[in-house]
């Protein structure tokens, strides 16, 4: 007859956990526990024993030490094909776990930053659970580790099937899990004091808020944890599958969906250029931007929160057109009925108004976002830009640097009208966000026009006047990159561009800085160069 199974459970998590230890004890386990499970077993009147009693071991520094105990780690990392750990559990009279179930204090769940002070949340560092789950994980060859509630149903299953045994193969499974759920609750500690670490000579109660910019922005260590949020109808196209997941160890936009149909891939990156471009710095009060395929097709600044989101609209309405609407500013019941008047996909906002949701809740298929605009002009100054190819992962800065005046360099004879002063530095912002070879056309605060993802400027500068069109006169060209030669020049000049800006650096800048003379067109270099890939 086989020897009795025995199971080790300490939960912080008790959900299901009668049912479980129910069904372990009809299958012949021995239940051995400890603190709070064993309390809430013992009330259920499921057999069961306390672990400070079957290892004479009590628990020690308030709870702190439960399952510390050479003999409870023996019992579970002995390898029961070596005869002299066999030997020597029997010699301490040890009788092996076959069985351990224990999920962790929830230290994601229960301590935030900004809420929580440190010393609180080192109460809730667990160590006894992820130590007994390493060492189950690690001796799965004669251990089956039970690390989310989620595994409890299908634990059960396995072993009613093989008469109350599990296969090799399934604790292997169970032990990779295991290590995952590990490293998980590490990343969610690591992440808590990446955020707030204190200066170690402090030693009064420590602050909660987070710190701002304490950490590298590129440090050569970076603890990742990425957990499946959304599994969407499909990637970029129908045939290539796709899902969202959120990060631990990297800061993410906070945001609620509020109506519509489930987001698509393309949706999530074309909302996420949309708020982007509105959370920069603007002198004026509102900014409105419409996206498509990752390029805004119109942005407009002004003091009108209605006349801002026409404008931006109209920049292009042929593309407007199913796309992407980004707010700085809330939407009341008045833009509400604006909006609905053009097909829009998405419209992520600060806030929508209950009159506005009323109105927009018969557009079933359109989706509002909230999100705090702050928020994100947050992360684009604190955080990195995480890239992933066939390379590997690439992490840089955000492009939130914002020319001053003084910065720029007239090199040109003529100078641009002073009329054209903010505009010049609206179009230094507005072209940031077009992705590259890309320029841009702004008049009046509202780019009216734009050239993307040429391989050639000149091209881009051809599409940019094409698509502004009358509205090119007296208005400001910008370039993301220099000018290789000087027919983007000739061409702003016979669309009669008031001023054109771009970074200096081509070796031509001599010939360009000439043609902007003989033509009597004001040049502007500026200091930065803006690409977006």
């Amino acid at each position: 007859m086989a020897a009795k199974k025995r199971a080790l459970i300490s939960v912080s998590d008790k959900r299901y956990i009668t049912n479980l230890a129910r069904d372990l004890s009809k299958l012949g386990f021995e239940l051995i526990s400890t603190g709070g499970t064993f309390k809430k077993l013992k009330e259920a009147k499921v057999p069961v024993k306390e672990l400070s009693r079957v290892f004479k071991t009590p628990e020690i520094l308030d709870g702190r030490v439960k399952t510390l105990h050479p003999d409870v780690h023996a019992a579970i990392l002995a390898d029961r094909d070596n005869p002299a750990h066999v030997k020597e559990l029997h010699s301490r009279k040890i009788t092996p776990f076959d069985l351990v179930v224990v999920n962790f204090y929830p230290f994601r769940e229960t301590v935030k930053v900004g809420k929580t002070a440190i010393m609180d949340a080192i109460e809730l560092v667990d160590i006894g659970g992820p130590t007994m789950v390493r060492a189950a994980a690690k001796n799965f060859k004669h251990v089956a580790v039970v690390s989310s509630v989620d595994q409890y149903r299908d634990v059960i299953r396995q072993l009613k099937e093989n008469d109350c045994e599990t296969t090799e193969t399934y604790r292997l499974s169970l032990a990779r899990e295991a290590f995952r759920n590990t490293a998980d609750y590490e990343t969610s500690v690591i992440a808590y004091f990446d955020a707030v670490a204190p200066a170690l000579d402090d030693q009064s109660e420590q602050p909660t808020a987070p710190r701002q910019m304490q950490t590298e922005l590129l440090p050569a260590k970076l603890n990742l944890q990425l957990r499946l949020q959304d599994k969407l109808r499909y990637g970029e196209n129908p045939h290539q599958p796709g899902a969202r997941y959120t990060t631990q160890g990297l800061p993410q936009l906070n945001f609620k969906v509020l109506q519509g149909k489930d987001m698509s891939f393309n949706n999530y990156l074309d909302a996420s250029a949309a708020v982007a471009a509105v959370a920069a710095e603007y002198t004026e009060p509102y900014t409105a931007c419409v996206v498509k395929h990752l390029n805004p097709c119109g942005i407009a600044v002004g003091d009108d929160p209605m006349k801002t989101f026409v404008q931006a609209r109209e920049a292009d309405p042929k593309s407007a057109f199913g796309g992407i609407v980004g707010l700085n500013y809330p939407v009341d019941l008045t833009l509400a009925q604006e909006l609905r008047r053009t097909f829009f996909e998405i419209v992520i906002a600060p806030g929508f108004d209950k009159e506005a949701r009323e109105h927009l809740a018969s557009k079933k298929n359109l989706r509002l976002i909230e999100a705090d605009i702050n928020e994100c002009r947050e992360l684009m100054a604190q955080s990195p830009r995480f890239v992933v190819n066939l390379f590997g992962v690439f992490l840089q800065s955000y492009d939130v640097v914002q020319e001053t005046w003084d910065q720029l360099q007239f090199v040109s004879n003529i100078q641009p009208d002073e009329t054209l002063k903010e505009d010049i530095l609206l179009g230094l912002t507005y072209i940031r966000f077009l992705k590259s070879n890309s320029l841009c056309i702004v008049k009046n605060g509202v780019m009216v026009g734009r050239g993307v993802g040429q391989m050639s400027r000149v091209d881009a500068a051809e599409l940019a006047i094409k698509s502004a069109g009358r509205k090119c006169k007296g208005a400001v060209l910008v370039s993301d990159g220099f000018f290789p030669f000087a027919d983007s020049i000739e061409l702003a000049s016979k669309a009669k561009i008031g001023c054109v800006v771009a970074p200096a650096g081509s070796k031509r800048d001599p010939e360009v800085v000439s043609a902007a003379n003989k033509l009597k067109m004001p040049l502007v270099f500026a200091p930065y160069r803006h690409f977006l890939h």
